[in-house]
C-alpha cells in the first residue's frame, strides 16, 4: 500500500512538471523546443516587421527539412526564409506561431526544391554567418546569397543578391562577370567551361545558367575520375 502511495505522488509530481513546462513554453515561446520525429528545433519568436512584403520571402509556407549541426535532422517542417533578415522561419504546427531557427544549431536546411547551407563568411571585416542556395554542387560549387534590401524611399524590398563560388575548396565571392568568373578557374578548366557555355548556349551572367554549366562540368570531371 505504501508503494501504491508513493508511485502514485512520482506520477503527480511528473505530470505537474509537464503541464507547467508547457505553459512556459506556451507563453514565453522563447528557445522554443518542438519535438519532430524525437528531434527538436530550437526557436526564438519571428516578429514581421513588414507583414504585407512577400518579397521578403523566397516562397510561401512550403514542407522542408533541417539537418542540425549536431547531424539530426527534422523532418515534414513548415518553412519560410527570409531573404531580409537572412532568417529561417519555422511555423509551429500546434498553435501556428512563428520562430526564427536558431541559426548556431543548423547546418543546412530545404525547403521545396531549394537547399541552402550555412556558411561563416570571413572575407568582410566583421564575421558572418550567411545562408547559401546552393545552385550547383560539385568539383566547383556555385552559391547564391540571397540578399534583399529595404528601400524606404519606395517601401519595396530590392534584390541584392551575393554569389560564392567554391573551388578546390576555396569560396570566393564573385560577381557574375566573365572577368570576375573565369580567372578563378585553372588554364585547363577555362577552356573546359568556355567549351560548355558555347556548345549548350549559356549565359555566364546568368546564375541558372551558369549553375548548369557547372553541373554539365562536374559530370564530366567525374566520369573521368571513374574511367
Amino acid at each position: 500500500m505504501e508503494s501504491f502511495k508513493i508511485l502514485a505522488a512520482i506520477i503527480l509530481i511528473t505530470a505537474s512538471s509537464i503541464v507547467s513546462a508547457q505553459d512556459r513554453f506556451s507563453d514565453a515561446f522563447t528557445k522554443a523546443l518542438v519535438s519532430n520525429k524525437s528531434v527538436p528545433v530550437t526557436a526564438t519568436l519571428f516578429i514581421n516587421e513588414h507583414p504585407s512584403k512577400k518579397e521578403q520571402f523566397t516562397s510561401n509556407w512550403e514542407k522542408g527539412s533541417i539537418v542540425f549541426t549536431n547531424g539530426t535532422t527534422a523532418t515534414n517542417c513548415n518553412l519560410r526564409y527570409n531573404c531580409w533578415k537572412d532568417e529561417l522561419i519555422w511555423l509551429r504546427n500546434s498553435d501556428f506561431k512563428t520562430g526564427t531557427v536558431i541559426k548556431t544549431t543548423v547546418q543546412e536546411f530545404s525547403i521545396n526544391k531549394q537547399r541552402f547551407i550555412k556558411y561563416d563568411d570571413n572575407q568582410s571585416l566583421i564575421k558572418t554567418s550567411l545562408y547559401l542556395e546552393a545552385l550547383a554542387i560539385g568539383k566547383v560549387s556555385l552559391y547564391c546569397h540571397r540578399k534583399v534590401t529595404f528601400l524606404k524611399s519606395s517601401d519595396t524590398f530590392s534584390d541584392n543578391h551575393q554569389y560564392y563560388l567554391k573551388v578546390n575548396g576555396k569560396m570566393i565571392k564573385i560577381n557574375l562577370r566573365k572577368s570576375r568568373v573565369m580567372p578563378q578557374f585553372s588554364e585547363s578548366q577555362q577552356k573546359a567551361i568556355k567549351l560548355i557555355l558555347r556548345e549548350n548556349h549559356l549565359k555566364l551572367k546568368d546564375e541558372y545558367e551558369l549553375a548548369k554549366a557547372l553541373d554539365i562540368y562536374n559530370v564530366q570531371i567525374k566520369s573521368k575520375l571513374n574511367l
